[in-house]
């Protein structure tokens, strides 16, 4: 048969514009989706509502479509996820967790709560009245009550608790207020750690310190007879060493104290010099730092300094004291203040290691010094620092009759003795101290032990 002219042959494709046949194509494959989608929805998801608001309606060929959001689905999900995952926590916590009315209505426990308690069931738990009896011993509702409401939360509160077999037993407990949109109190929410371990053992470390204090005490009394014990047996001996060690403890801060008091005394018998001991000790120690003298022999320099002049005490006082230039024989009685001092501390053991700054801090490096005419590094360290000091001092202080001088003149002065006074590498750090405020260790500014 021949068909028409008008007609295309069957197998003939139709003739499109090329600019739409794209368009076209994309048109017939989503409207393919659409209706997937719509017997995927009537057949799989009947129960979900969909709003026109959250998709797009399309309408072609007889086939309404609508995209929908899947944001509700994606939200039931998630909090579906919370929830497992707090019931989980709940579930498998070490610590203890609850939930109670105010009324005292326990609504939950965890197992841990219940192992803790000593129950085997929620339900045996359940029947416990916290109203009238609480979790405790002494327990005081009223009050936890009272307090929970005031504050909203409570944390760290430590009680006694009682097991189910009356066994007491220590806890420590968080505890919050939920309440509805009115501000009613719905329920109490809580946390618990038994810390019935660590209160045993802080109770027996109260227990055993207070034996210790009495015991010390006790020892105390004993420290008059312990040198009198000293040549009975071995044991009594041993026994007897940590109270001496306490005892001279105590003797040193006994001889501190002294040396203090002696070096208050020679300030306040020269009312001219007042407070130089104290600076001099005080430059001493710095100065002795910035030259590496190590920490364990500053508390001997510093004794050293306060007692610098113990010696002058056996000077008279119309020397001491005498407004003018002093006389040969004058001179000669001032200058046994050295040896004087050493006289007077020597006999002290404890004062051994402090005895060069006194004895020996008016030697010269060139040897001209007194009392023994030392030269060079024969003169104690701590001599050889405290000589700067001590000068610098006095050049700088006033005096009835000068005044004193300012500290560069007095610098100058001291340079120039450099090699012949004094010790050249004392004299360069002590300048350099001078000049440059050095910074110096902690264990520059030593107090007394």
């Amino acid at each position: 048969m021949q068909l028409p002219p008008s007609c295309p042959p069957p197998n003939a494709a139709l003739s499109l514009p090329a600019s739409l046949r794209a368009p076209l194509r994309t048109l017939l494959f989503w409207l393919l989706v659409i209706s997937t989608f719509q017997i995927a929805k009537d057949t799989l998801f009947p129960h979900i509502t969909f709003w026109q608001s959250q998709g797009i309606t399309i309408c072609g060929g007889g086939i309404l479509a609508t995209l929908v959001s899947m944001r509700g689905l994606r939200t039931a999900h998630t909090l579906h996820d919370r929830e497992e995952q707090y019931r989980l926590a709940f579930e498998y916590a070490t610590h203890g967790m609850y939930r109670t009315t105010p009324d005292g209505q326990i609504l939950l426990a965890n197992p841990a709560l219940l192992d803790m308690l000593g129950y085997d069931s929620f339900d045996a738990l359940a029947t416990r009245n916290l109203e009238a009896e609480g979790m405790g011993t002494a327990y005081a509702r009223q009050d936890f009550k009272a307090r929970l409401e005031a504050a909203g939360t409570l944390h760290g509160m430590e009680a006694e608790w009682k097991r189910c077999d009356g066994q007491a037993i220590f806890v420590r407990e968080n505890a919050r207020v939920v309440r509805g949109p009115d501000g009613t109190a719905l329920w109490y929410e809580g946390s618990v750690e038994d810390v019935t371990e660590r209160k045993l053992i802080q109770e027996a470390l109260e227990r055993s310190h207070q034996e210790l204090e009495a015991r010390v005490q006790g020892r105390t009394a004993d420290l008059a007879q312990a040198n009198a014990a000293l040549h009975q047996e071995n044991w009594e001996r041993r026994r007897a060493e940590h109270q001496i060690v306490d005892l001279n403890v105590e003797l040193t801060h006994a001889y501190d104290a002294t040396i203090e008091g002696w070096s208050r005394a020679l300030d306040l018998r020269d009312k001219e010099t007042d407070g130089h001991c104290r600076r001099v000790t005080d430059l001493t120690l710095r100065l002795a730092c910035a030259l590496g003298l190590p920490a364990e022999r500053l508390l001997s320099v510093r004794r050293g300094a306060l007692l610098h002049d113990i010696g002058k005490m056996g000077v008279p006082d119309g020397i001491l004291l005498k407004p003018g230039p002093l006389s040969d024989d004058e001179w000669a009685i001032m200058r046994r203040h050295p040896s004087a001092a050493y006289e007077l501390l020597s006999p002290i053991e404890f004062l051994h290691p402090a005895l060069d700054i006194p004895y020996c801090h008016h030697e010269k490096w060139d040897g001209t010094g007194y009392p023994q005419g030392l030269a060079g590094e024969q003169i104690p360290f701590a001599a050889r620092v405290f000589a700067v000091v001590d000068v610098w001092d006095a050049m700088c202080s006033d005096r009835p009759y000068r005044a004193g001088w300012p500290p560069a003149r007095v610098c100058e002065h001291i340079r120039g003795l450099s090699g012949t006074h004094f010790d050249p590498q004392v004299v360069d750090a002590f300048l350099c101290l001078m000049a440059h405020e050095t910074l110096l260790p902690e264990h520059c500014t030593l107090q007394a032990a």
